[in-house]
């Protein structure tokens, strides 16, 4: 099953929840780990949420400026 824009939003949110500003390295870290132990699939998962995160972060930011 495809993972769809919907669920990377999902993911990415609670990694936020769960790690808050850390989120984005936390993102990072995973990765690394799927790089490292040869998912690349997952690999390419993270990086979309990875990516979510930081458009997240960047359009919080913007918001309280």
């Amino acid at each position: 099953m495809p993972v769809t824009d919907k669920d990377i939003y999902a993911s990415a949110q609670i990694c936020i929840k769960q790690h808050g500003e850390q989120a984005l390295e936390e993102a990072l870290a995973k990765m690394d780990y799927f790089e490292n132990n040869g998912d690349h699939e997952a690999r390419e998962c993270w990086n979309k949420i990875a990516a979510a995160i930081k458009w997240m972060q960047d359009e919080r930011g913007a918001r309280c400026h």
